[in-house]
């Protein structure tokens, strides 16, 4: 079996772009890992259920000298629900490149694609699988050298074998990375926006009373900024083409904001909720019980704070990469939901003193920009041929 896909190895989450049935599907799941020191008891579902809800319950094995151990882990959903040994990538350090956790989350997904697309062409869950990839993923801008982006390219380029467990049975899956591609985030941004729809434009066409589609941007100096959970990205455009030492990064973002609103949270209940992740908190702020009722109050403090932190930003990158010069402001990312309110109408009325426009890109595209992107990088480097 093969896939040419895109991976999205964020903070909060990893996200894997493919094609299926000529359509680009998204697989996402949260970048939490659970460490276990023996496998669980078995899900005595039917099997079919098991399999339809594979990457919601990923239980697997890995074996790859691209980790510094090998391992038994919950990976995504299954680690947030289980609660023992939770890990997430710590966005003060950074340092994705030289992590273990974008590989074992991205290992278990593409496991867990390849077995679900076996399972349902002949409706078996098979004692092996091969699975050949090509893929290209990014790193952030403030991380990233050629070094660094070799580094990751060499642990991912290799072969790997994920033991997934599937109720009672289990599927040794030998996965061989073919080849790999590691760019700076931010930079694919274009590649996305100009294999979207005209919708992609639904903010910038009501704010500014036009119709304009993505190909009406071809020629356009834009800057991006690409709102991430541990940094921001921001990145310099001619038309669809990135600028040589146009880009640079900063440790803003949604889980800064998340991280001051637990210490704000964690206050307020007076010291007593013990380790929380952020991933755990931004589960409680789907609630509406009396705690949820207080982290979104504090959330809100937080987010205010960090979204005033990336537009001194944008007018530094507007300023020194741009020479004051950018026709458009971009912004996407998961983090662009979660800011917009923060963040529009301050950006909107910075564009207007310095004679440019904002690019708003909806909530619908917003969080696959990156896996996107870089599935049509890889695409373009990789599989023209189809594979």
């Amino acid at each position: 079996m093969k896939l040419c896909c895109g991976i999205d190895i964020g903070n909060a989450k990893t996200e894997v772009a493919f094609m299926e049935s000529n359509a680009l599907k998204f697989v996402r799941q949260p970048s939490v890992i659970s460490y276990l020191l023996s496998k669980p008891d078995s899900n005595d579902a039917e099997e079919s259920s098991i399999v339809s809800n594979l990457l919601d319950n990923l239980l697997v094995h890995i074996s790859s000298s691209a980790l510094k151990r090998d391992g038994l882990f919950f990976v995504g959903k299954k680690a947030l629900t289980a609660n023992q040994n939770v890990k997430n990538m710590n966005i003060v350090l950074g340092k994705k490149s030289q992590h273990d956790i974008p590989i074992i989350t991205s290992l278990s997904m593409l496991a867990g694609i390849a077995l679900k697309k076996y399972y349902n062409s002949k409706t078996e869950v098979p004692n092996t699988l091969s699975l050949e990839v090509k893929m290209a993923t990014a790193i952030p801008s403030s991380e990233y050298s050629r070094s660094n982006a070799k580094q990751l390219e060499d642990r991912f380029k290799q072969e790997h074998t994920v033991t997934i467990y599937v109720g009672t049975k289990s599927t040794v899956v030998s996965i061989n990375i073919k080849e790999c591609k590691v760019t700076e985030e931010g930079k694919t941004s274009m590649l996305a926006f100009v294999n979207s729809d005209e919708e992609i434009l639904k903010h910038y066409n009501d704010t500014y009373n036009e119709n304009a589609v993505p190909e009406d941007f071809a020629n356009a100096s834009a800057l991006h900024t690409d709102i991430g959970d541990g940094t921001s990205e921001f990145v310099y455009t001619m038309g669809f083409n990135p600028v040589a030492n146009g880009s640079f990064g900063r440790r803003v973002g949604v889980g800064h904001a998340t991280s001051d609103a637990i210490r704000l949270y964690g206050e307020e209940l007076g010291g007593m909720i013990g380790e929380i992740t952020r991933q755990h908190f931004m589960s409680l702020l789907q609630g509406t019980s009396e705690k949820s009722k207080i982290a979104k109050e504090k959330m809100k403090e937080s987010t205010f704070i960090q979204g005033q932190k990336i537009i001194e930003h944008i007018q530094e990158g507007f300023s020194e990469k741009t020479s004051s010069s950018a026709d458009y402001f971009f912004v996407h990312g998961g983090g662009s939901i979660v800011f917009k309110d923060d963040m529009y109408e301050d950006l909107i009325d910075y564009a207007n003193t310095v004679r440019a426009r904002v690019v708003w890109i909806p909530a619908k595209f917003a969080t696959s920009m990156n896996s996107k992107g870089t599935f049509y990088l890889a695409k373009h480097l990789f599989c023209q041929n189809g594979e």
